[in-house]
C-alpha cells in the first residue's frame, strides 16, 4: 500500500467521512476505486506516478497510453451511473504536497478543517498489511469480513493481506478455515439482527425501541430522515465502534 493511499485513509477517518478502500463494483468487471465515499456518492482515486498515463513497469502489458484509457472508461462508467469521481494528483509522496492537492480538488466534498496532517504523514509510513495480520491474531474467532469493516476495506483486500502476511509468517491464516467461520457468523449475525431488540441513543438520550435492527434499518428514512446501514449499526451495538451518524445502539434484553 503506497505512502499516499494511507495517507488519504488518515484523512477520511480523522474528518468522519465513511469509505470502502480499492471499491470494485460488478459494472467496473475487475477494475477497482482507490476509494467510494458512502455518503458523498462518489469516487476519489489517488493518482501516484505509476499508472494514469503517465508510467508503467518495465515488464507490464499495458502501454502507458492504455492506462489513461481504462482510467477514462472507469471515470464514465461512474458517471453514467451519477456517481462524481475526483483525481488527485499524488505524484510527490510528501505532507504540503498532498495537503494542498486534497484541500484543491476535494474541496466540494470538505473543508478538512478537522484533520491533523501531521497525523495522516505518520499513518503514511506504517505497514497496514501486519497491523491486519496483528489484529486477525489478536482475534483469531473473528471472520474476515469482520476485519474488512474495522479497516474500512473490502473483504477480497483483507484476504489478500492475510495471504501475504502468511508469507512473512505474520499469520497463520487458512483460506478454508476462514470461509467457513464467515459463513458461520454470517447465520449467527442475521440471526441476531432480526431477533435482537435495540434502543437508539442521542448524546446518551433515550430516542426510540425497535424489535430488531432489520426493522431500524427498514424504518431509518421515515423516522430519522436518513437511511442507516445494518452492519454499521451492528457495529456500534457490539462495542466495535463509538456511534454511527451521531447515534448510538445499544441491545435491550
Amino acid at each position: 500500500m503506497s505512502y499516499p493511499h494511507k495517507f488519504f485513509r488518515s484523512v477520511f477517518q480523522q474528518e468522519n467521512i465513511e469509505f470502502i478502500e480499492e471499491y470494485s463494483p460488478d459494472w467496473l468487471l475487475g477494475k477497482r476505486f482507490d476509494f467510494f465515499l458512502m455518503k458523498e456518492k462518489c469516487f476519489v482515486e489517488v493518482d501516484g506516478l505509476l499508472g494514469h498515463g503517465k508510467s508503467v513497469y518495465p515488464k507490464s502489458k499495458k502501454s502507458v497510453e492504455q492506462t489513461l484509457i481504462v482510467d477514462k472508461w472507469k471515470d464514465e462508467c461512474a458517471v453514467e451511473r451519477n456517481y462524481k469521481v475526483y483525481r488527485v494528483n499524488a505524484d510527490i509522496s510528501d505532507v504540503c504536497y498532498l495537503k494542498e492537492n486534497i484541500l484543491k480538488i476535494l474541496k466540494p466534498i470538505s473543508e478538512f478543517a478537522n484533520v491533523d496532517w501531521i497525523i495522516c504523514d505518520k499513518e503514511g509510513h506504517k505497514n497496514l498489511i501486519k497491523e491486519v495480520c496483528d489484529y486477525y491474531m489478536k482475534y483469531k474467532l473473528i471472520s474476515t469480513t469482520e476485519v474488512a469493516k474495522i479497516f474500512n476495506s473490502s473483504g477480497k483486500t483483507i484476504r489478500d493481506y492475510l495471504k501475504k502476511g502468511l508469507k512473512h509468517n505474520w499469520c497463520d491464516y487458512n483460506i478454508e478455515a476462514a470461509k467457513e467461520l464467515n459463513k458461520q457468523n454470517l447465520i449467527d449475525l442475521n440471526i441476531e439482527r432480526c431477533s435482537k431488540p435495540v434502543s437508539v441513543y442521542k448524546e446518551d438520550v433515550f430516542i426510540k425501541q425497535y424489535v430488531s435492527l432489520c426493522e431500524l434499518e427498514r424504518r431509518s428514512l421515515e423516522d430519522f430522515g436518513m437511511i442507516f446501514n445494518n452492519s454499521k449499526m451492528s457495529m456500534v451495538a457490539n462495542g466495535k465502534k463509538r456511534q454511527y451518524k451521531g447515534y448510538i445502539f445499544k441491545y435491550t434484553n
